[in-house]
Parts: C-alpha cells; structure tokens; sequence
C-alpha cells in the first residue's frame, strides 16, 4: 500500500542532508510543473547554456520544517515529514530468481482493455509467466467474472506478482520500449 521514492539531487542546495516530502506535496509540485507559466529567471544564470534552460529552473530550499519549490510565478511550500529516510534498501533483494521483460506499449494497451473489470474487482492485475516467452495478465471482478491477456516476453524462470492497476499504469505512463521486472522466492 505504499510507494517510495527516493531521488537524489545535485548540485549546490541551500539546505542539507536528507528530507522527507509527502506524497501529496509531491503529487501537488508534478501538476503545477505542467500546468504553470514559466517566465525566465535569469538569477544565477551565467551563460547562454544557463539561459536556454532558465525557464525550466527550479529553486528548492528547505529547513528542518518546509520545503520550498519555486519556478515561474509559482511558490509552493510543504510540511515536510519528521522522521529519519527509511532504510529502503534492506528491503529490496539482492538476487532475483525469474525476470520478465516487455514492451511498456503493449501492456498499457493490454491493461486498458481489462481497467474496468479491474475497477469493479479490487483493482488487481495479477501477472505471471513462465520460460515460454509469454506473459499472461489477468483481472477479475466477482460480479463481472475474469478476463486474461497473453503478450509476447522474454522470459527467465517463473514469476508471479500482483499489483494495483492504478500504480502499474502510473509506471508505465510515459514510458517507452523494454521494461523489466524480476522477482525473488
């Protein structure tokens, strides 16, 4: 149920160490990134380089408390979390025993076509292969009944995972070519 991200940042900031931003905040930032008018700001700018990306510049600062994002006209400023950065790592594996890989394109077609049935069930897309090369994606709603998909993969071992529709499809969202997933036991 719960999604991390973690990013590091380059460069000169005027805060230090790690901080924690809510998921909100962060959802909040991407749409208006999108959405806001994006004058130039030419502090700091330098060079003619500098320049041809100062109206995507982004201006962070942060204390022990906010966080503040600037570009354009827009300010915005959050609540950061208290609390230390989880040690995400220890949670993930070391060694996968089975890997599928795939094109993004076709498992969000894939996936658009069983949304609805995933909607009405609980929003699980069950994923599974074997090493024949195919991939099989299902969805079920008690009330609407099941549908699966089989898609050309490269397969190695065998794997299951189940995942929310919702997450999957913001994974792939904008992604093109091979993506690849691998499980352990």
């Amino acid at each position: 149920g719960f999604r991390l991200v973690w990013e590091p940042v380059r460069g000169r900031l005027p805060g230090e160490g790690s901080i924690l931003v809510p998921g909100d905040a962060v959802d909040i930032l991407a749409h208006l990134w999108k959405n806001a008018p994006k004058p130039p700001d030419f502090r700091g700018v330098k060079t003619i380089a500098d320049v041809a990306v100062a109206t995507r510049l982004i201006r962070l600062e942060w204390d022990s408390a906010r966080l503040r994002a600037r570009f354009g006209v827009v300010t915005m400023v959050a609540q950061l979390v208290t609390g230390s950065f989880p040690s995400y790592k220890q949670l993930i594996p070391k060694e996968a025993t089975a890997h599928v890989s795939f094109t993004a394109e076709d498992l969000v077609r894939t996936l658009q076509s069983m949304a609805r049935l995933a909607r009405e069930g609980s929003e699980a897309i069950r994923l599974s292969w074997k090493a024949d090369g195919r991939l099989q994606v299902q969805a079920s709603a008690a009330e609407m009944g099941n549908a699966q998909a089989i898609m050309p993969a490269i397969t190695e071992g065998e794997g299951k995972v189940a995942c929310k529709l919702s997450y999957l499809m913001d994974y792939l969202s904008g992604r093109a070519g091979t993506v690849r997933i691998s499980v352990t036991t």
